[in-house]
């Protein structure tokens, strides 16, 4: 977006300032005047920070990082201060951010454009007349105002990108047009449109169909009994298990590849109107849509690995099983093909500002939707028989030269890429026969999936200002929402238990080429053939023994709605004392939350022949048991909050505060309904290899997750440039845990489906429970306090005092240190209640990098625009996981540049633009990686990564008239 702060006047030649530098001047200003700690960027630095989505551009910002989106690299989300995005909450024009699925608290910020945005405020502690649920922070978007452009206004926008070797390109086109009419009454409207095509590629060899094998052996118990299963460990040891045995092996692996195209259209209404000096009205409409077609490939390689006692005893060996009759070789191939999916978010607002003497009238309306559809969700999976593994299948390679035998197919991990099996060609011949791979009955679906999300906003709120004394102003106001969530799904499986040459479906060999890796030996289906396969369903079905059995839908379906109504009032005032300002006050929320819900038992596993046999989920039954449940939920909360400033000068302002805030329980959690889900296949876990009874359910008197935050900085503002520097704290009480239970007294609650699935062999045999691995969780609020806090360092500054060239140069500087404790709770299986709860502490937040920054040398002089970044952001941890062996996020490093050049010929003003992104990635090296380990004194065990393609180049054009 080209921001003009004048308007060219060519007869006089008079010099027009464009770009970051002056935009960043104004946003540095509100950013000094602000009552609170914020942080304040113009539309011009979010084009600076590069990035085409609103979280990748705030991914600068100091205190915030970035979650990318898996498959196309854009930015989804961002965390603020170490806190997940559900922490968070995002405003646009005043109006909160619907979620179009239908499900969950945080909207996806990958379709709203960063061309389209006017400035955006990260306040990082709040005032009383603030959103309660911004624990980490509250992110306000503001979209520009026609009476902030000149009078006559218009502007366009072309740029082109693309990712080498096919990972991805990217057009994207805008216009703005804007005039003002007597001076008090403006009109706007924007244009953005986006094409963006991705290809990209991933796998996992610790999850998902991957497996890792955490050591040759096993160490013995406490009893000097040898172990068989990982998970038998003792929790409190630290990996390796046995010393000296630190060697992992996968023992299974899924590649996958994924092309998205995407295209995007986003538009912007606005008018205002001032009314009179006192005065003035604005209404604003938004509408982001975007239509995408998705694909994917899954491909999972598994051999049966095993820990073994050996004939003589002693500890547990890792071998993979050649006797005849081990059926150790699986391999299975998912595809899904989503086409023509639409997601759309429409936000209408109406803002007013009215002073009458001595008060100030603040009032809004809005209404904001979100939906998302995907009208024709196809699936399938194709099996291949289970097989014996032999030697023969092996390369010599395969055979540990530590231990003299095959371990489990695969070399020991080492490095970030992908680890393939060590298969020979016989290997390949067999896991590669097209003749052996099946679409077996309920493995694949044909889904119609839609969600909407309505919110209705109303706010307002009167300030007194006495004009002498101590009392600057005295505010209070009232706030409402209603909002609505839907989801709804119909379904067809589809069957038949047909080879897939049958089909005269094409396989070819899976291409890893673009990332280095030739002859990965893998035949799948082709992306044609798949598209086909789902495009011409029908056709299939009436020629080949392919079924497709839609499954009706429970009645009550369509009733299922989840609503929250908010409401909140509060009161706020600010006292001047010298140079002294306090703002304080107090702010009340009442939330009722109502979901009227289907609950239902789920199974998985050979399903019934009256049912359609085959083996999968058995929706049938699923449908018989299936129940409408409303609940209902009422929480209140009071919120006091008091912040100071300490204005030395003008340019000097010393921050401190204090606020309170809230994170409420799902309704889910909240539910008294209890959720069975019968795994009817044999898998390995605490009690043997045995198929698997989870029952869960709610917890009616969870309380609200309350946080105590305290916030204090310094700042200095020089010329065009901040110096400043940041430390928070936040504790957080009632965190939730879960509470898991083992074994048949599980059961003694709860009554049974009365179902041949729960009425004996070979089902589920209620006379022999230990048949069945029975577990059951429930959601507790921890006794244990969380703790938050952190440093932010930013120093920002152009060198405009130097002479000639050099005054153009300046630097950007930020960062940002998070440290957190917390306790998570893990259930030991392999002993008796209460001895089986082992409580951790001291664990990070999810997510929450304990590093990151960003650097930058920038260049705004004889109309060059430039700057080059360099951005870091520390491993987070993903998921906890005892032995030292936790999930993590890998660190990300990036180096962007971008460069503007201006030209001012008569007809118009023109910038042309040139930008390289992640410098530092080839095709080859992964984008966004995971690890086990790497804490405790454990090596870190790389086992996930997405190659998005690594460099990415662009080049535009915009033109001001």
């Amino acid at each position: 977006m080209a921001i003009v702060l004048g308007q060219p006047d060519t007869e006089s030649n008079a010099i027009v300032v464009y770009g970051s530098r002056s935009a960043r001047a104004n946003a540095l200003n509100v950013q000094r005047t602000a009552e609170n700690s914020s942080d304040v960027i113009s539309a011009d630095d979010l084009g600076n920070f590069t990035g085409t989505t609103f979280s990748e551009a705030l991914r600068r910002a100091p205190g915030v990082s970035f979650q990318r989106h898996s498959v196309t690299g854009d930015g989804t989300n961002v965390i603020v201060r170490g806190l997940e995005p559900d922490m968070n909450a995002v405003k646009l024009n005043g109006l909160n951010l619907p979620v179009g699925s239908g499900t969950g608290r945080s909207a996806d910020l990958s379709n709203l454009l960063a061309d389209s945005i006017g400035q955006i405020t990260i306040h990082k502690s709040l005032l009383p007349s603030q959103d309660s649920s911004g624990t980490g922070g509250l992110i306000e978007i503001e979209t520009l105002s026609p009476l902030d452009r000149p009078r006559r206004y218009a502007s366009l926008l072309v740029e082109g990108g693309f990712t080498p070797d096919d990972f991805g390109n990217d057009f994207l086109a805008s216009g703005t047009v804007s005039g003002t009419f007597g001076g008090n009454f403006g009109l706007s409207a924007s244009i953005q449109y986006r094409r963006n095509d991705n290809r990209t590629i991933g796998y996992d060899a610790g999850g998902n169909g991957g497996r890792l094998a955490f050591g040759t052996s096993l160490p013995l118990d406490g009893n000097g009994q040898p172990i068989t299963a990982p998970d038998a460990v003792d929790p409190l040891a630290v990996f390796p298990f046995v010393p000296g045995d630190d060697r992992v092996f996968p023992s299974g692996l899924n590649t996958s590849f994924y092309s998205n195209e995407n295209e995007t259209f986003a538009g912007t209404l606005s008018a205002e109107w001032q009314v009179s000096d006192g005065t003035n009205l604005k209404v604003d409409y938004q509408r982001s849509q975007s239509t995408s077609t998705f694909f994917s490939l899954t491909d999972t390689f598994t051999t049966l690995a095993e820990y073994v006692v050996p004939a003589g005893g002693g500890e547990a060996q890792l071998i993979l099983p050649l006797d005849p009759g081990n059926e150790a070789i699986q391999r299975t191939q998912s595809y899904s093909y989503d086409p023509d999916v639409k997601q759309v978010t429409d936000t209408f607002s109406f803002k007013g500002r009215t002073e009458a003497g001595r008060f100030t009238f603040n009032y809004l309306a809005g209404y904001a939707r979100g939906t998302e559809t995907h009208p024709r969700q196809f699936g399938v999976q194709l099996r291949m028989p289970e097989a014996d593994a032999s030697a023969d299948l092996f390369t010599p390679g395969a055979v540990d030269p530590v231990t003299g035998r095959i371990l489990t197919g695969f070399g020991p991990r080492t490095g970030q890429g992908i680890p393939l099996p060590l298969l020979s060609e016989a290997g390949k011949a067999l896991i590669n026969d097209p003749s052996g791979f099946t679409i077996d009955n309920a493995s694949g679906q044909f889904d119609d999936y839609s969600g909407s999300n309505d919110r209705y906003t109303a706010s307002g709120s009167v300030r007194w200002t006495p004009g002498e004394g101590a009392l600057k102003y005295l505010e209070a106001g009232v706030f409402y929402e209603n909002t609505s969530f839907t989801s709804n799904l119909v379904r067809s499986q589809i069957g038949g238990n047909v080879p897939g040459t049958s089909l005269g479906l094409e396989f070819v060999p899976s291409d890893l080429s673009r990332i280095g890796i030739d002859n990965a030996g893998f035949l799948v289906l082709s992306e044609a053939s798949v598209r086909d396969l789902a495009d011409n369903l029908e056709s299939y079905v009436a020629s080949t023994g392919l079924t497709i059995n839609p499954i009706i839908p429970n009645p009550d379906q369509e009733n299922e709605k989840t609503e929250e109504e908010n409401l909140a009032a509060y009161i706020q005032a600010r006292v001047d004392i010298g140079k002294l300002e306090i703002v304080g006050g107090v702010r009340f929320n009442r939330t009722k939350l109502a979901a009227t819900n289907l609950v239902f038992p789920v199974y998985t596993g050979p399903i019934l022949p009256a049912n359609g046999g085959g083996v999968g989920n058995d929706l049938i039954f699923q449908n018989e048991f299936t129940r409408l449940v409303t609940e209902e939920s009422v929480a209140e909360d009071f919120l006091p909050r008091v912040l100071f400033n300490y204005r030395a000068s003008d340019d000097l302002i010393f921050r401190g505060g204090y606020f309170l805030s809230v994170a409420r329980p799902s309704i889910g959690q909240l539910s008294s309904e209890t959720r069975i889900a019968f795994i009817n296949f044999p898998i390995p876990g605490p009690e043997g290899v045995k198929p698997i009874l989870q029952i869960n359910s709610g917890n009616p008197n969870l309380k609200p997750a309350k946080t105590d935050n305290f916030d204090i900085s310094a700042e200095y503002y020089s010329g065009i440039g901040i110096f400043k520097l940041s430390g928070f704290y936040k504790r957080i009480d009632n965190l939730l845990q879960t509470n898991i239970t083992n074994g048949p007294a599980v059961l003694d609650a709860i009554t049974l489906p009365d179902h041949p699935y729960f009425n004996g062999p070979p089902y589920f045999d209620p006379a022999n429970p230990d048949s069945v691995f029975i577990t059951g969780g429930t959601p507790v609020n921890s006794d244990d306090v969380a703790e938050l806090w952190g440093i932010e360092a930013q120093a920002e500054r152009r060198f405009d005092f130097l002479p000639g060239i050099w005054g153009g140069f300046g630097v950007y500087l930020n960062y940002t240190y998070t440290e957190s404790s917390r306790t998570d709770r893990y259930t030991y299986a392999y002993e008796p209640a209460p001895d089986n709860v082992y409580e951790f502490t001291g664990l990070p937040f999810v997510q929450q990098p304990r590093h990151s920054g960003t650097a930058a040398l920038t260049y705004a002089k004889y109309d060059i625009d430039a700057n080059l970044t360099y951005g870091y952001q520390s491993r987070a941890l993903a998921s906890f996981r005892p032995r030292g062996l936790s999930n993590y996020t890998e660190a990300v490093e990036t180096l962007d540049f971008r460069a503007e050049y201006y030209l001012r010929p008569d007809f118009a003003d023109l910038r042309i633009f040139f930008e390289a992104n992640d410098l530092l990635n080839g095709t080859g090296d992964p984008d966004v990686a995971y690890s086990f380990g790497g804490e405790q004194g454990v090596p870190a065990y790389f086992h996930r990564a997405t190659y998005l393609g690594g460099r990415r180049f662009k080049v535009g054009i915009s033109a001001t008239f």
